[in-house]
């Protein structure tokens, strides 16, 4: 019996022990020297990004109350070093895998390191467009306050929400997923919801759009305290809401007193004049000197009593 083969994988075994020592001996080395170098690198970017104000950016940015929420250290100069420092480290552990001809585990870590800077570029760009969309809905909501919109922080919402779905939905794009439904499907979504809102407006609120666009060319038109006539009254104008005309007017009876007018309504009959006086039919009487007494004044005749105002009009009072 020869004992030839059994030599033989004895000493190809010895020779791949042989060969795999130094393979080993140089991948620790490769790893010690790479965490000293990334430990180096950490501790030299968090020492710039502390005396380069990154925090306060950070604060201002929102970043800090997004790592508070996530239950991390809300520093951002470390957060950022040590992400830099896991990253090092993992290329220096995917050479030693590589040294040592592990095939498998390097296959897994490269495809690793090619995702950490896709996932980077997505939580960026979530980020920085969360912001973004934070910050155009308060626009809109300060616009819609500014035309005296009841709903405007509902609308503000729905704006940053639709903003933060379009952007979550292209952060997925770049992590390397298929968003052809996902797109599909939200598009479709939006679609009918932008439809029925325009229904909804077309048909149930045309009287609130018109007074709305009303509003918009009396504020153009009309200044505070200019005089002028609203059918049966003498007054002035005051202000203009999303619907409605405020004016402050003298009644046949001398009252003075606030009334609110829609902006159609406004449009239509109103007249401009000069300083107000006295109503057709009435007498205009001079009051007494200043310092004296005045006679007692009689009481209103029911011709002269309080003219109800025109239609759609609402009173101040009453309100």
């Amino acid at each position: 019996m020869s004992i030839q083969p059994v030599i033989d994988s004895l000493s190809k075994t010895l020779l791949e022990i042989a060969s795999f020592v130094p393979r080993l001996i140089n991948s620790l080395l490769l790893l010690a020297i790479g965490y000293v170098i990334s430990l180096l690198v950490r501790w030299g970017l968090r020492f710039f990004l502390d005396h380069l104000g990154v925090q306060q950016l950070g604060e201002r940015l929102g970043f800090a109350a997004f790592l508070r929420r996530l239950g991390l250290s809300p520093s951002v100069p470390r957060f950022l070093a040590n992400a830099v420092f896991f990253f090092l480290l993992l290329s220096f552990f995917t050479s030693a895998a590589r040294l040592l001809e592990f095939i498998s585990l390097v296959d897994f870590l490269d495809a690793i390191l090619h995702f950490v800077p896709r996932a980077i570029s997505a939580a960026l760009l979530v980020l920085l467009g969360g912001l973004g969309a934070r910050f155009l809905a308060a626009t809109v909501a300060a616009l819609a306050r500014s035309v005296n919109i009841g709903y405007s922080r509902l609308l503000a919402s729905l704006v940053e929400y639709v903003l933060l779905a379009f952007l979550v939905i292209i952060a997925i794009s770049l992590l390397g997923i298929d968003t052809t439904v996902l797109t599909t499907s939200f598009t479709i979504l939006l679609a009918a919801l932008g439809l029925a809102i325009a229904l909804s407006f077309g048909f149930g609120s045309q009287e609130a759009a018109r007074n709305i666009i009303a509003g918009y060319y009396i504020r153009r038109h009309f200044s505070p305290a200019q005089e002028l006539r609203f059918g049966r009254y003498r007054g002035r104008f005051q202000a203009t809401s999303g619907m409605y005309t405020t004016l402050e007017v003298s009644d046949e009876a001398g009252q003075t007193r606030l009334l609110s007018v829609p902006n159609t309504v406004f449009l239509r009959q109103i007249i401009l004049g000069g300083p107000a006086g006295p109503m057709p039919g009435t007498a205009e009487v001079d009051g007494p000197p200043e310092g004296e007494p005045g006679p007692p004044s009689a009481p209103p005749s029911p011709s002269s009593a309080e003219t109800p105002p025109p239609p759609g009009t609402v009173d101040e009072h009453e309100r």
